[in-house]
């Protein structure tokens, strides 16, 4: 139920990072969330998972900063508006993954969802459209979530092994390298 592709992502010539690419059928995932402020390893914090991702979107005091629920357990009510709470959410029902937007979310019962998660700015947009407009220049290594088009969810993780404060790709660098993984390899287009 897992897939996975490797690229290696050049910046002026130069090897900088790598975008590994993980599908998975939510069918057959057993959602779980953990809260992690003493920053341990992820996998000290669930060893027994089969995937572990890390994520940004939590305030200085570990609350989350849009819908968060797995499996009945709601962590963090929806959000309607505000920019840190996202403008995408990811949705797992009835063992299918799908992309909502905030507004349709506000019609769901997150408790009868196998996940929800509300992140954002969404890099994607529906259709494919470019969801980040221009370069801000803040760099970070990403966990990207998305869905391609059977329904399975999408993690594309991008690391630059460059260090220092230019490591890892802006969000608009991080579409870019989306865009491009599209173009080079339609079979693993991933949906907005």
């Amino acid at each position: 139920f897992f897939g996975a592709d490797r690229a290696h992502v050049t910046r002026r010539g130069r090897d900088v990072g790598v975008l590994l690419v993980v599908r998975a059928d939510p069918a057959q995932l057993d959602f779980q969330f953990v809260m992690n402020p003493s920053r341990g390893p992820l996998f000290d914090l669930a060893p027994n998972a089969t995937l572990r991702s890390n994520a940004g979107y939590f305030t200085e005091n570990w609350r989350p900063t849009g819908l968060l629920a797995a499996g009945g357990t709601v962590h963090r009510g929806r959000q309607k508006k505000g920019g840190a709470a996202g403008s995408g959410v990811i949705v797992v029902e009835s063992g299918r993954a799908r992309l909502v937007s905030r507004t349709e979310a506000q019609k769901l019962d997150p408790k009868k969802l196998s996940l929800a998660l509300q992140a954002g700015p969404r890099i994607i947009e529906s259709g494919g459209a470019p969801g980040i407009r221009s370069d801000d220049g803040a760099r970070a290594n990403r966990s990207i979530l998305g869905v391609d088009a059977k329904g399975r969810l999408v993690w594309v993780l991008v690391y630059f092994s460059d260090g220092g404060a230019r490591a890892g790709p802006s969000l608009y660098e991080s579409m870019q390298l989306l865009t491009d993984l599209d173009r080079e390899r339609p079979d693993l287009k991933i949906m907005g």
